[in-house]
């Protein structure tokens, strides 16, 4: 539906808006008012109510996505020429992870879905030992990252069309990086509040050109296999995003096994264990997004004349169909 660059941008824009007030809705109003230090039923309340909101989502997308009657045309037409010349999962599979521009940015995602939930993650533990106030004070961090990242996405896509989209995805997350990093030393709910304004603003330049570097590798792996697998190619990027869940876990429980963290909701923790709150806070999630974005910078090539002839090749096989 969203053929070109100007489109995605367009799109993309307006998806991750969605996506952030989303957010923004369970973290800066269901858990911060919810969650009680100590008490694991007001978890339990957090994640139903949230269950809920996304309940009510499912629902609301169960009527699908309308769309235009020549997108409909040729999606059926292609539907029947393609009766004869299915293409096997595998060789989806193998072709889509042939292509380096593909599994970078699959690697990079997931690094910055390790280092982005990790954050998140830790904040409960960040607020309890470090900054040691009630969790409702969240709210203010959250509504900070969402006025920094409203302001930063105009300005971001702007400098996209000027310097290339991969240039500001990679640049985007090495600055969140970097911002991470500060939640090293914060000590009060204003420093926070200030810092978050600025994430927001620095996590706006990766998230809302994400929809057309993504459609940019999907086209790429098209044009290879001369079939659209948009699809497939969605399943494999969730299978490895999902993988950060995992990962989280055993980042936060290996770096609370090794600073002796006391898992008594009420106990003050030494100055070790807080410290080791701070590195899986700020620290990790930093250095593992910084590695992300450079190697995006290095490895990526989809663009300039190389983009042009897979749009081209992409043409062709689109004609075909019609």
């Amino acid at each position: 539906m969203f053929k070109t660059e100007e489109k995605r941008r367009e799109v993309g824009a307006y998806a991750i808006i969605f996506s952030t007030l989303g957010l923004v809705t369970v973290n800066a109003i269901i858990l911060p008012n919810v969650i009680v230090y100590g008490d694991r039923q007001s978890f339990v309340l957090a994640a139903g109510l949230t269950s809920i909101a996304m309940l009510i989502n499912i629902i609301v997308f169960s009527y699908g996505v309308k769309e235009p009657n020549d997108v409909k045309e040729y999606y059926l037409r292609g539907r029947e020429k393609e009766l004869g010349e299915k293409i096997p999962f595998k060789q989806v599979v193998k072709t889509a992870l042939r292509s380096k521009n593909f599994n970078i940015y699959i690697i990079a995602y997931l690094l910055w879905a390790v280092a982005y939930n990790l954050f998140y993650a830790s904040q409960v533990y960040f607020y309890k030992d470090v900054l040691q106030v009630d969790f409702a004070f969240f709210t203010f961090g959250i509504l900070a990252l969402l006025v920094g990242f409203l302001l930063g996405i105009p300005f971001w896509l702007k400098l996209s069309k000027k310097y290339g989209i991969s240039n500001i995805y990679g640049f985007g997350y090495i600055l969140l990086g970097i911002m991470f990093f500060t939640f090293m030393w914060v000590t009060t709910i204003i420093e926070v509040v200030i810092y978050m304004l600025l994430g927001g603003f620095c996590y706006s330049a990766s998230a809302s050109i994400l929809i057309p570097v993504q459609a940019d590798t999907y086209d790429e792996v098209t044009s290879n296999l001369g079939v659209h697998q948009e699809a497939t190619l969605q399943g494999i990027t969730n299978f490895f995003i999902r993988l950060a869940y995992l990962f989280i876990g055993i980042i936060i429980a290996t770096v609370h096994i090794l600073t002796n963290y006391n898992p008594n909701p009420l106990a003050k923790q030494t100055a070790l264990a807080v410290l080791g709150v701070r590195i899986h806070s700020g620290l990790i999630p930093g250095i593992i997004l910084i590695i992300a974005g450079i190697s995006f910078l290095l490895i990526y090539d989809l663009k300039g004349d190389k983009k042009l002839r897979m749009q081209e090749q992409l043409k062709n096989i689109m004609e075909k169909k019609t």
